[in-house]
């Protein structure tokens, strides 16, 4: 599976709106280009918050993806089967899956 998204940093940036009292986060890359816009919710604080979340997505793919591959050669030796560790590691493959699938 691989990422075929937008490459590079993403980052939040508050977007200028023509009324003061509208509000809109947008999720920008490296080109200052927007890749999404966050206005749909209960609160300006929930908006920047969702766009927190979202342009921190390739950064936690690229964690969870490590995640997976470093620890692979410990959950094969140990065999203990249940740990946290494999159920870390599901939950890892599941949100990668989720996200690239």
């Amino acid at each position: 599976m691989e990422f075929k998204g937008t490459k590079g940093e993403w980052k939040v940036k508050k977007a200028k709106m023509r009324f003061p009292s509208a509000s809109k986060w947008q999720i920008i890359n490296e080109n200052e280009d927007a890749l999404f816009e966050v206005e749909l919710a209960e609160s300006d604080e929930a908006m920047q918050a969702n766009a927190k979340l979202i342009a921190s997505a390739p950064d936690l793919l690229e964690a969870l993806t490590m995640l997976i591959e470093e620890t692979e050669d410990y959950v094969n030796e140990t065999a203990c089967g249940n740990t946290y560790l494999d159920i870390a590691r599901e939950k890892a493959r599941k949100a990668i899956e989720k996200a690239l699938l």
